[in-house]
């Protein structure tokens, strides 16, 4: 069994793990810390920033891939695709110093919130009543 849409949107989802994990790294070589987060603030930015990401993102595509398995609608697969994206990159530009007062991180949180909510609806939805 394929999971073509998924993968679809798994793979800019994995471009921005990279480009967190290389804005960490970066992060470590400026405040010289090797391990832990050294008291720096822009560090602990950037590790909760990358840390979030990790715990949202990867739960999402397992019930994005479990909705497309059970043969949810495509349009359904495609927005909730388009969302996770829109809103695991608005995250990340949230939590930098350059748009303080922009509602990114918070349009990222609620997007993420809504996918979770929408997850759980679809997937019960299939299971008890497909």
């Amino acid at each position: 069994m394929t999971f073509p849409i998924t993968g679809l949107y798994a793979a800019p989802l994995l471009l921005i793990a990279v480009g967190l994990l290389i804005w960490v790294v970066k992060g470590r070589g400026v405040a010289k810390v090797g391990i832990g987060d050294g008291g720096s603030d822009i560090l602990i930015r950037r590790m909760r920033t990358q840390s979030n990401f990790v715990e949202n993102a990867p739960l999402l595509l397992i019930a994005m891939g479990l909705m497309e398995a059970n043969g949810a609608a495509l349009w359904l697969l495609h927005t909730f695709g388009i969302a996770l994206v829109l809103g695991r990159l608005a995250h990340p530009i949230g939590m930098t110093n350059k748009y303080p007062k922009m509602p990114f991180r918070f349009g990222g949180t609620v997007s993420t919130l809504l996918l979770y909510a929408v997850a759980a609806v679809v997937l019960l939805w299939q299971t008890l009543f497909a």
